[in-house]
């Protein structure tokens, strides 16, 4: 696979440079032109990143792990969903295999693989990883956590999508309800919460309680 060519590593280290100046080299990058949008130049340094981080660092460490994810997020940028499903597939097996299936970690490995289930279309095997995720969250961080409230919006999101706003509802109103608590209501994320939230209750054709959100939010942002 790409991101395990000893032939991109050896050409990817500069003579006089060690393997973890060229690993930060590439990764910087990768990064930069990830988020200038060129996305093939950031999936050739990303690839090599993750060959070099392989090599020295070895297939379970942290360095080689986001690594891989780097680079399936630019693969997904490209429009390669199934090349960053596979990555994903590698990262969530390796880091439960390293921290166990009840750790951070791995709920993040979930959550970043159950993101590009949804994307091609497996809402399934999407609400199984999500759910996962927002499980080790709540029981590690506590419900109030911004991690965990992440988790339980993707997991909401997926539910509007897939045709089950009647969850999506109840799930969007548990954030909104623990931010308007934990945060206060004057912050952006309690805004978009909201936005979220009435979007669920058109979907249910709740329309005056929809209204009623849409401008409280507005009235925030």
């Amino acid at each position: 696979s790409a991101h395990g060519s000893s032939v991109v590593f050896a050409q990817r280290i500069a003579p006089g440079q060690s393997p973890l100046e060229a690993l930060q080299r590439e990764s910087a990058a990768g990064r930069q032109a990830y988020a200038i949008g060129k996305y093939d130049l950031a999936v050739r340094h990303m690839s090599a990143a993750a060959s070099i981080a392989r090599e020295v660092r070895g297939r379970q460490h942290t360095d080689y792990l986001n690594c891989l994810t780097n680079l399936a997020l630019a693969y997904s940028a490209q429009g390669n969903d199934v090349r960053a499903q596979r990555i994903l597939q590698d990262v969530a097996q390796l880091t439960r295999q390293r921290h166990g299936e009840e750790s951070l970690p791995y709920a993040l490995a979930a959550n970043n693989l159950g993101g590009i289930c949804q994307a091609l279309g497996d809402v399934q095997q999407a609400e199984a990883l999500l759910t996962k995720a927002w499980e080790i969250r709540q029981q590690a961080l506590g419900p109030e956590h911004e991690d965990t409230l992440t988790s339980l919006n993707n997991l909401a999101s997926l539910h509007l999508a897939s045709g089950k706003p009647a969850m999506a509802r109840r799930q969007f109103a548990e954030i909104v309800s623990t931010r308007r608590k934990t945060a206060g209501t004057g912050r952006p994320r309690y805004a978009i919460s909201l936005n979220n939230l009435a979007a669920a209750c058109e979907a249910l054709q709740q329309s005056d309680e929809a209204e009623h959100y849409y401008r409280e939010a507005l009235a925030i942002q």
